[in-house]
C-alpha cells in the first residue's frame, strides 16, 4: 500500500515538476536569444564608429554611408548563430532555423541599419562654410523569430513512441532589439540611434604638416586640412572683416610705387601647421630677424607641454611614464 501511494505521489509530482522545468528552460532560452538580438543591433552601431567616415583630402563627406552598409552586413554575418564571437553561421539543425537549443530554435537575426536624419548634427559657425551639411545620424534595428523546438504536447505519449515525439504546433515569437513588433506591418520599428561623424581628422594623410608657404604659393601635403582652414578663414572675413579689401596695397603703391609684400595679393592666405615631428616650430629663416616661430602648443604654457611630451607605458592600467 505504501509503495503504491509513493508511486502515485511521484507521478503527480513529476507532472508538475517536469512542466515547470520544461517551461523554465524554454523561457530562459527565449530571454537569452532576445538579448542577443539587442546585442546585434548595438554591435552594428559601435562597429560603424570604427570606420572612416569622411575624407578631407578628396573632399568626400559621404564615406559614412558605406560604413553603415558595411556594419549591417558584418552584424548579420557575425550573429548568424547568435554568437558575436564565433563569426560563423550556426548549424541548420532546425531546417530553416540556425539556432537550436533544448526547447527553442530561432531564425537568423535580421539587422537593418540606415541613415537617421532626425539626429543629424549640423556644423556651426565658423566651420559651417567648410564642412557641408550631411545627415550623419545612424539607426539600427534587429529582429529574430523564435519558436518551440521538440516541445511535448502531452506529458506521456505511449502511442507516439515517447516523450518528445508529438510536438506542440510551432508558435512563432517575433523578438525585436527594442520595443515590440508592429502587428500591422510585421516590422520592428523601434531602433537604436547614434551620431556618427564629428568631422575630426584621422589617418596618415590627414596628419601631415603644413609648412608656411611664401611668394604667393598655396597648399601643402595635408590638402584637406589646408582647404578647410582656408574656407573657414575666408568665410569669417567675409562676414566679420573687411571683405578682403585692397586699401593697404593701394596706399603702398601711391606712397612707394609698389607693395612691400612678397605676394602681390595682400589677402593671400598664409597657414603654418607644425606637429610634434617639428617640435611645433616653423623655421622662418632670416625673415624679420626671427628664425623660429612657435605654433600651438606653445612651450611657455605648462598644460601644452604636458600634453605634447612623449609618453610610453601608459596603457592597460599601467602608470604613465613621462619623459
Amino acid at each position: 500500500m505504501r509503495r503504491g501511494q509513493a508511486t502515485v505521489e511521484l507521478a503527480l509530482f513529476a507532472m508538475v515538476f517536469i512542466t515547470v522545468i520544461t517551461f523554465g528552460i524554454h523561457f530562459a532560452e527565449v530571454g537569452y536569444l532576445s538579448i542577443k538580438v539587442q546585442e546585434a543591433a548595438n554591435s552594428a552601431l559601435w562597429d560603424a564608429t570604427s570606420r572612416k567616415l569622411h575624407d578631407t583630402t578628396t573632399n568626400d563627406w559621404d564615406v559614412y554611408r558605406s560604413a553603415i552598409s558595411w556594419t549591417q552586413s558584418q552584424s548579420i554575418s557575425r550573429y548568424a548563430d547568435f554568437n558575436g564571437l564565433s563569426s560563423h553561421p550556426g548549424p541548420p539543425r532546425g531546417g530553416d532555423r540556425t539556432m537550436v537549443q533544448v526547447f527553442t530554435n530561432a531564425e537568423p537575426i535580421e539587422v537593418r541599419c540606415e541613415v537617421e536624419r532626425d539626429i543629424s548634427m549640423a556644423p556651426v559657425r565658423p566651420v559651417d562654410a567648410a564642412i557641408p551639411l550631411r545627415e550623419t545620424g545612424m539607426s539600427c534595428r534587429a529582429k529574430a523569430v523564435l519558436g518551440g523546438w521538440r516541445f511535448p504536447r502531452w506529458l506521456m505519449q505511449n502511442d507516439q513512441g515517447g516523450f518528445f515525439e508529438a510536438e506542440q504546433p510551432q508558435r512563432k515569437i517575433a523578438v525585436c532589439a527594442t520595443g515590440r513588433q508592429n502587428p500591422a506591418t510585421g516590422r520592428c520599428e523601434q531602433r537604436f540611434v547614434i551620431q556618427l561623424d564629428d568631422w575630426g581628422f584621422s589617418g596618415s594623410r590627414e596628419a601631415r604638416e603644413c609648412p608656411l608657404t611664401a611668394g604667393g604659393e598655396r597648399g601643402c601635403a595635408n590638402s584637406g586640412y589646408y582647404d578647410l582652414v582656408e574656407k573657414t578663414y575666408r568665410s569669417h572675413v567675409q562676414r566679420e572683416g573687411d571683405a578682403f579689401g585692397t586699401q593697404s596695397s593701394a596706399l603702398a603703391r601711391e606712397v612707394v610705387g609698389s607693395s612691400p609684400l612678397q605676394s602681390a595679393d595682400e589677402n593671400h592666405f598664409y597657414l603654418s601647421y607644425r606637429g610634434n615631428e617639428s617640435s611645433y616650430t616653423e623655421d622662418l629663416g632670416r625673415s624679420h630677424g626671427d628664425t623660429q616661430w612657435e605654433t600651438t602648443p606653445f612651450d611657455d604654457r605648462r598644460e601644452y607641454r604636458v600634453i605634447a611630451s612623449p609618453r610610453s607605458d601608459c596603457w592597460l592600467g599601467l602608470e604613465c611614464q613621462t619623459r
